[in-house]
């Protein structure tokens, strides 16, 4: 390939505009050089360090082939191991003891409450039936105030209920 230069005169702030231009799209020689020294050492570090790492992994290599498994430690690794599913399985045995008996609790709960839903139900039934008056339609007295005494306050409890 055959270079032709041609020097013209060309105004000095349009030579600096033009130099600068190029100077910020393309690097110099000696810049690109400097970047391809860098580049190589870089690449010479990283073959050292991958050959003293191959060697390092040759070197393991051969403390676990030479590494015996030693019977009574193996021993104790199968007890431990053995301890921990019996664990496993007790601890699953007494979560399962605990749902059942707050299964219990809740339905023992629930058949206190549908005894004492159903004693209110029968009430308000034969009050109505009489012509009575029921606690939800009462006119409200000294007695149903937070003054009144009963079973949570300490004083009588209600007719036809134990206590």
């Amino acid at each position: 390939m055959v270079r032709l230069t041609r020097r013209a005169l060309v105004p000095t702030p349009l030579r600096r505009a033009v130099l600068g231009w190029f100077d910020a799209r393309y690097i110099s020689r000696a810049d690109h050089r400097q970047d391809v020294k860098d580049a190589l050492w870089e690449v010479r570090t990283l073959a050292r360090e991958v050959t003293s790492l191959r060697a390092e992994v040759v070197e393991l290599r051969a403390q676990v082939a030479g590494t015996r498994l030693d019977p009574a430690r193996a021993g104790r690794w199968d007890d431990a191991h053995r301890l921990a599913r019996e664990t496993a399985v007790a601890l699953e045995e007494v979560l399962r003891n605990e749902v059942l008996l707050w299964q219990a609790v809740d339905r023992s709960d629930a058949a206190r409450g549908d005894a004492a839903r159903g004693d209110a139900a029968r009430e308000k039934r034969e009050n109505t039936a009489r012509g009575g008056a029921t606690r939800e339609n009462a006119a409200p007295g000294p007695a149903d105030g937070p003054d009144a005494d009963g079973p949570a306050a300490g004083g009588p409890a209600l007719a036809g209920s134990a206590g």
